[in-house]
């Protein structure tokens, strides 16, 4: 299989998560390359174990956010496809040819595989559009039952967790909107891809695990940054 895939992770003091990451992509040699920004200073000499893998690394002089990073890392991809990966999440049994051939469709601009927990219970990566009230009724709401559909089919949006872009469409749409800096962004880049005709698509026979926590639901301030940020995507524009 050739390695027409850059991935791309930040690290926000979340290296031991890299690690982690790293260790199950070691596994894998579906990718070219991997640019990892280190978004805040932290000690990073755990990477020196890593020399096998083709990783470039980012230190920012000072924090930017996540599209902004993204976006940058973008610049150094000159693969096909472009992934998207958080530092928490796990790859263990995974096909990427599944999701690849997914963009046989000239539509599709971005997939992503079903996301589970730890447990195996399936996670909300995948969703409708939200509206103004779903930062405070979300916990009401079902996630998507996986079981009622087919191997593949299309969605509103999907988390940035993992984000799997044709490069061509990333760089057609201009890639993430930098004035959202943290959430949203990824609500954001399927408004627009929606917009355009484009397609957002799951895999339904491939899994990751997502260990990640929401910060804005046990902390004020990123609670406020998630207020900000669904503000903006309402108040935005999109088509005519």
């Amino acid at each position: 299989m050739s390695k027409n895939i850059t991935i791309s992770i930040i690290s926000h003091r979340q290296i031991n998560l890299v690690e982690k990451l790293l260790l199950d992509l070691e596994k894998y040699d579906f990718y070219k390359k991997i640019i990892l920004t280190v978004n805040v200073n932290e000690n990073i000499n755990i990477l020196k174990n890593f020399k096998k893998l083709s990783l470039k690394i980012i230190e920012n002089k000072k924090p930017k956010g996540f599209g902004e990073n993204h976006n940058f890392a973008f610049g150094y991809c000159n693969t096909d496809y472009f992934l998207i990966l958080n530092p928490d999440v796990r790859i263990n049994e995974f096909n990427i040819k599944n999701l690849l051939n997914i963009f046989n469709d000239k539509y599709v601009y971005t997939v992503a595989p079903v996301a589970v927990n730890n447990h195996g219970l399936i996670q909300d990566n995948a969703r409708k559009f939200p509206n103004i009230t779903d930062i405070f009724f979300r916990v009401f709401k079902k996630n998507i039952d996986y079981h009622n559909y087919d191997n593949i089919f299309e969605v509103d949006w999907i988390s940035g967790m993992f984000m799997l872009f044709k490069s061509i469409k990333y760089r057609e749409i201009s890639g993430f909107d930098e004035n959202f800096f943290l959430y949203y962004e990824d609500v954001d880049i399927c408004k627009r891809i929606k917009v355009s005709g484009g397609k957002i698509v799951v895999c339904n026979n491939e899994r990751v695990i997502h260990v990640g926590q929401r910060m804005s639901r046990s902390n004020i301030y990123y609670f406020l940054m998630h207020m900000r940020s669904l503000l903006r995507y309402h108040y935005k524009k999109y088509g005519n």
